[in-house]
């Protein structure tokens, strides 16, 4: 079992994640307040953490944090193990929308408020339903008794294996403030994305999901035929269809290629425990289009 130790005081140290690029972008609206973070905020590890900083101030406003870890016991005599990843969200005092959700039935039925994965385009302000304290983004679990072979898979949590937004209200000065983030938790549960974020400066004002001031962001950053993802010494690219004659790059800010791999499988990966670590850009061709994409190399 991996030591075990306080979320919360984690959770209380200011420090921005290694390598982090914060782009804000400038927007029409100068009341929506658009940061995206390139390349996106990779959390993962044992509670890895990486807090919220919406405005600026140098106070965050939440604390979004990895989980994994293992441990067994014995019930009614038999041994069984977990092995579990996941990552959540603390709101260091603010809150989170959400929603009830009701499980079982009749006298045993309960209700409990879970974060919402709030649709793209839907208003975040008064009309939602708010929660505070930690909140679960996605986990992926497995539970074994050896002695019975007995062994099931657990996934849960709103934003596990997908995109998705979390509706934030924040206080500055005791006004009220409205703002989105956009992130994603692998399949696995074992990484975290946290990919841009935005809040309305005016008080008391809904704002839109995924509203930066100068139009909607894009959701679908696989451009339809790729997914990929920066894994500390390697890139894992996964093409989401057949392609024809794809080649993948990597380059320095200056433009020099470091690495070059013809993507043959699904699954490609490319080995980058030999590049100095910084920021580089990711192109991928094919005859069926192209992706780019900033990455961090640690």
């Amino acid at each position: 079992m991996k030591e075990n130790s306080t979320l919360d005081s984690k959770l209380k140290k200011y420090a921005a994640l290694a390598g982090t690029v914060t782009a804000a972008v400038g927007s029409v609206s100068a009341q929506v307040n658009y940061t995206d973070l390139n390349p996106d905020v990779l959390v993962t590890g044992n509670l890895d953490t990486y807090l919220l900083d919406l405005n600026a101030d140098l106070l965050p406003d939440y604390g979004f944090a990895t989980i994994d870890t293992a441990f067994g016991g014995t019930f009614s005599g038999f041994s069984y193990n977990v092995d579990y990843a996941g990552a959540i969200l603390n709101a260091t005092g603010n809150e989170w929308a959400g929603e009830n959700v009701v499980s079982g039935t009749g006298t045993s039925a309960s209700s409990n408020f879970v974060l919402k994965n709030i649709p793209q385009g839907s208003s975040v302000g008064p009309g939602n339903s708010w929660g505070s304290g930690s909140a679960m983004l996605g986990i992926n679990g497995d539970v074994s008794i050896p002695l019975l072979g007995y062994s099931q898979n657990i996934q849960s949590g709103p934003m596990i294996g997908t995109t998705g937004f979390i509706g934030l209200k924040f206080s500055v000065g005791g006004n009220t403030h409205y703002g989105w983030a956009r992130v994603e938790v692998t399949p696995n549960g074992e990484i975290l994305s946290i990919k841009d974020y935005a809040y309305d400066g005016t008080p008391n004002t809904p704002i839109v999901a995924g509203e930066t001031g100068s139009g909607p962001v894009g959701v679908n950053e696989t451009q339809d035929f790729v997914n990929v993802q920066s894994m500390g010494k390697f890139i894992r690219i996964e093409l989401t269809q057949n392609l024809d004659f794809a080649q993948a790059t990597v380059t320095s800010l200056s433009g020099q290629e470091v690495v070059s791999k013809e993507l043959n499988n699904t699954i490609s990966q490319i080995n980058t425990s030999e590049i100095a670590s910084g920021i580089y850009v990711l192109n991928i061709n094919s005859n069926n289009g192209t992706y780019t994409k900033k990455l961090y190399v640690k």
